[in-house]
């Protein structure tokens, strides 16, 4: 794909994405209003933690080590039919997994729950477990998705997997909605249902693409061993990568009551400008960089990779930044009603300050994660990943003690940045040649602009007093958002008149397309 293809590309799944975690955001504020950061919060959290672990470690590696040899089986190979029988021989193995994780975790929920939040006991540790049983049939559902969402993008089609969330997250909603008075249960149920819309909703697209899906094992087929030989150290990389979360709930769980809520939540307004954003340029660009690589293609895959780094950087720096300064009156604005109380917003803005440092760190790291997974290259990324996980758990029990449930955070940030640096030391022996100059040439005059909105920032919050509280809804809506729009209009200003050449791009895309559609109005009327 052309750069304009990709950006373009990029902007249908962002706004796709911006939908979701809106309704995604009005789904978290539902739970807080009704549950708040409780015990009873803890013990849904702590329930949904392991099948979203599986679908993270299982799911996600499966269909990472499928989408590059899927994607040269089509266009290097050109051999489409028997790319599809490979595909259909994935769905049924990834299906018969997902059938065992299921039940296998549905037997095991209290021992789970138990290795996971040992400190629980009484209801909450009763409904952690209940809980657990209920969603972990939606592993099934969530790894078969996503394998169907990697089939999708290789044909550069990204529209569809991005309504998934979207339906999951209005199914979650109604949940919360009509079936409030049976607590986390029905919430429970209602997450199950959203799991299979994600499937669902993908079936129609790979049938009009092509798919003819039959029930077949065939293992023997040198292409899934190859998927199956890509994905197993992505599986312990992201074992190793995910294992600082339950070190984090064992530890939480220990700490007052809300800290593991309080972490969710925080984990939850730092993943937005990831989710947001990050995620749409990574899903985007990852079948041009197999298809790069697949070519042999090193100066397209350098050239592909020094955008997304810039792009990433371009959106997460002055997100970072925001965040830290603006952290207790966005928790506010967002959480803080019904049983979400002063003290709910106390604890989870303090996490997030130390959240939002990792936010640049982790969104270069999806960057040069996908670059390694493009080329086929399983083994370094899982290398790193242990070794980021060995110094997140070293630093989690380091911090926990003098820090609490924020120290938990900073862990995760300090953690997060040596993955970083050690990625960019293993691309550059990867890439002969790869350089950085342009990278750190923008990020130069990215930092100096988030400086100078994070100044006007603390300006306009100061002016409007949100820093204070006391506002009513609508008051709280019109001050933070004054306060966003004025820091943000100062950040897009100074990012443009230092020369940050993703900003001038935008602008001048904006630009033809304000013209063209004068142009069009004018011709009309005549």
């Amino acid at each position: 794909m052309s750069k304009k293809a990709i950006a373009k590309s990029a902007f249908v799944v962002m706004i796709l994405t911006i939908i979701s975690r809106l309704v995604g955001f009005f789904r978290d504020q539902l739970i807080a209003l009704h549950f708040g950061a409780s015990g009873v919060t803890d013990a849904y959290f702590v329930g949904i933690t392991f099948p979203n672990l599986i679908v993270g470690i299982f799911g996600v590696a499966v269909s990472t080590a499928f989408l590059p040899v899927f994607t040269r089986m089509l266009g290097v190979l050109e051999r489409r039919e028997e790319a599809w029988r490979m595909v259909s021989s994935v769905f049924s193995v990834c299906a018969a997994v997902g059938i065992v994780l299921s039940a296998g975790g549905m037997l095991g929920a209290p021992w789970l729950v138990k290795l996971l939040a040992p400190g629980f006991s009484g209801e909450t540790y009763r409904l952690a477990v209940v809980t657990t049983r209920i969603v972990f049939p939606g592993v099934l559902f969530m790894i078969v998705g996503l394998i169907a969402k990697a089939t999708l993008n290789s044909f550069r089609e990204f529209a569809v997997p991005a309504l998934g969330p979207i339906i999951q997250n209005f199914v979650l909603i109604a949940g919360l909605v009509f079936v409030v008075r049976s607590g986390v249960v029905g919430l429970a149920v209602a997450m199950l249902l959203g799991m299979f819309t994600q499937l669902l909703i993908q079936i129609p697209a790979l049938v009009k693409r092509g798919m003819r899906y039959r029930l077949t094992f065939d293992i023997v087929d040198p292409n899934v061993w190859r998927v199956g030989r890509l994905a197993l150290p992505i599986i312990v990389g992201s074992l190793a990568g995910q294992s600082y979360i339950m070190v984090d709930r064992s530890l939480a769980s220990h700490l007052a009551t809300g800290s593991i809520a309080a972490l969710t939540f925080a984990d939850k307004v730092r993943q937005l400008p990831l989710g947001l954003f990050v995620a749409a340029i990574t899903t985007v660009l990852y079948p041009s960089l197999a298809d790069y690589a697949a070519k042999k293609d090193y100066s397209g895959l350098q050239a592909a990779v020094g955008m997304g780094l810039r792009l990433v950087g371009l959106i997460t720096v002055p997100a970072a930044v925001g965040l830290a300064v603006l952290r207790i009156p966005v928790i506010r604005l967002l959480f803080e009603r019904g049983a979400f109380g002063e003290m709910a917003t106390a604890q989870t803005s303090a996490a997030l300050l130390f959240y939002s440092l990792s936010i640049v760190a982790l969104a270069a790291n999806s960057v040069l994660t996908i670059t390694f997974y493009g080329m086929q290259d399983m083994i370094t990324p899982t290398l790193i990943l242990v070794g980021g996980a060995v110094s997140n758990i070293f630093l989690d029990f380091l911090l926990v003690e003098p820090m609490g449930h924020s120290g938990l955070a900073l862990a995760n940030s300090v953690a997060s940045f040596v993955m970083t640096m050690a990625f960019l030391v293993a691309l550059r022996k990867k890439i002969a040649g790869f350089q950085l100059s342009t990278v750190l040439s923008s990020t130069r005059k990215i930092v100096i602009s988030s400086i100078a909105m994070a100044v006007v920032a603390v300006w306009a919050g100061t002016y409007f007093r949100i820093f204070d509280g006391g506002y009513g809804m609508l008051q709280q809506v019109t001050f933070v958002g004054a306060t966003i729009a004025i820091s943000g209009a100062t950040y897009g200003l100074l990012a443009l008149l230092l020369g940050v050449e993703e900003v001038q791009l935008v602008v001048v895309a904006v630009r033809r397309k304000v013209m063209s559609r004068l142009s069009t109005l004018k011709r009309t009327r005549s």
